[in-house]
């Protein structure tokens, strides 16, 4: 989840990016996607901590900002 919503990250022009989908069934290790992304969408299915942290750095600058 980002900002409360369910979101996926998608490869879009080499960076990915949240786009919110809409999850169906879940069973601990796979969650259903019912809406949100396309079949030829490449998505991340890894490292997604990762991805959020470097969005909210990136949303923060670069951190020196004293």
């Amino acid at each position: 989840t980002q900002d409360g919503e369910e979101v996926v990250f998608v490869n879009e022009a080499g960076r990915f990016t949240p786009r919110p989908v809409t999850v169906g069934r879940r069973n601990g290790k796979y969650a259903e996607i019912v809406a949100g992304i396309a079949v030829d969408d490449v998505i991340a299915t890894d490292g997604s901590f990762l991805i959020k942290s470097q969005l909210s750095k990136a949303s923060f600058g670069d951190g020196h900002n004293h």
